[in-house]
């Protein structure tokens, strides 16, 4: 959460901003990942039972 606020605070004072460290920030990066990456047929999934388990080399990302 914090790693979010300080980017959006970043956003908003752009000129006052020189650089953003986030030491364990976890931004969440699976926004319009579907559209991307998801067959039609996890793309239906999705649509019939509101989840869907979706792997990616080491990580398991759960859209619902």
């Amino acid at each position: 959460m914090g790693g979010w606020l300080s980017l959006l605070g970043a956003e908003l004072r752009p000129e006052r901003i020189i650089g953003v460290i986030g030491i364990s920030s976890a931004p969440d990066f699976t926004i319009g990942l579907e559209n991307s990456y998801l067959s039609d047929m996890q793309k239906q999934e999705l649509k019939e039972k509101g989840k869907l388990e979706f792997q990616t080399n080491d990580f398991t990302y759960i859209f619902k």
